[in-house]
């Protein structure tokens, strides 16, 4: 364990414990407060010293980004270098939901992009983090924002190398589903993706600002 860690873990330690012998937390519901704390702390610790926010498949250990970069860098349906941010993330979130059953620790799931029902259905908001870091790594360019204010992405040279190099971290050939999926959100329009995506997980629907309405005029059906 190192010096760091070590030191950090202790302070932890020491202010769950006193926690708990305080005469206004001494009860149970101060316990249960510690312990939370000890867990939620040392998990903390481990994240920012051993960058364990890693989606482990296989013997494979890729972080959360590389992910991304791989995606962005698998060719698109309509054979355009740039995706909107919309497809990205609809792309992200039917990689999770399709590979969970991939995972060889079901917990390593969790650390991987976590969605929520947002106003175009499953979003994360780590997504948006991690595209202006790969930015400023050198990795990722954009392009001025469209009518709608999206900003459209895609990979510089570097970051084709790096993601070049990461699909031979995939021994359980995962990338050749990304790419499946990236495929088929890139194919459909938005209202089409939106549709697939609301009817397959109607809990992400709930936030919406698409109306249902406007998705029923998507005419003659959506092919998956």
């Amino acid at each position: 364990m190192s010096v760091v860690k070590n030191g950090l873990l202790k302070k932890g330690w020491r202010l769950a414990a006193s926690l708990e012998q305080s005469d206004y937390f001494h009860n149970t519901i101060s316990q249960a407060i510690s312990t939370s704390f000890k867990f939620f702390y040392n998990k903390l610790v481990n994240s920012v010293l051993y960058q364990e926010d890693l989606y482990t498949i296989g013997e494979a250990q890729m972080k959360k980004e590389d992910w991304l970069l791989v995606y962005l860098s698998l060719p698109s349906a309509d054979n355009k270098s740039y995706i909107d941010p919309i497809r990205i993330q609809k792309g992200l979130f039917l990689f999770r939901m399709q590979n969970e059953d991939k995972v060889k620790d079901k917990d390593k799931a969790k650390d991987f992009y976590e969605f929520i029902p947002y106003l175009y259905g499953p979003c994360s908001l780590d997504i948006y983090d991690d595209l202006r870091e790969l930015q400023q790594q050198g990795l990722v360019s954009d392009r001025p924002r469209d009518y709608r204010g999206w900003t459209y992405y895609t990979l510089t040279s570097e970051g084709e190398k790096k993601a070049k190099s990461l699909k031979g971290q995939d021994p359980n050939r995962l990338v050749g589903d990304l790419e499946s999926i990236k495929e088929r959100v890139t194919r459909l329009s938005f209202l089409e993706l939106l549709q697939v995506i609301y009817a397959e997980y109607p809990k992400f629907a709930e936030e919406s600002i698409v109306r249902e309405a406007a998705l029923n005029d998507v005419s003659g059906g959506v092919g998956v």
